[in-house]
């Protein structure tokens, strides 16, 4: 059974009005949480290849909408970064105190 996504992935992609085509593909390939989103690229350069070979997203011949999805993709990507960096900030900085690493609420649940 392949491990499902976490409910930040999908905020994430939903917020960032990512397609439901592309995220289908992402959860298809195992990209299960925020931080795999994050890690996934080297660059924008090398995330906007894997969408025009992977994903038939080129935007040379798919017009203003193709350059649209691109970009809904390219901002979830830059968010995730962002909130990656932050999570291992705030994680070292409670490591240093000490304090137990603060769950998400549907995580408690599990």
């Amino acid at each position: 059974m392949a491990p499902r996504p976490n409910a930040d992935l999908l905020h994430l992609l939903a917020q960032s009005k990512v397609s439901a085509e592309v995220q289908k593909t992402l959860l298809d390939a195992d990209v299960c949480s925020v931080r795999d989103c994050s890690a996934m690229f080297s660059s924008e350069d090398d995330l906007r290849a894997v969408l025009k070979k992977d994903f038939n997203l080129d935007p040379e011949t798919g017009g203003l909408k193709t350059r649209v999805a691109i970009t809904k993709v390219v901002i979830a990507w830059e968010t995730a970064k962002g909130r990656v960096s932050k999570m291992t900030e705030l994680e070292g900085e409670a490591e240093q105190r000490a304090e137990a690493k603060r769950l998400p609420v549907l995580d408690h649940r599990r």
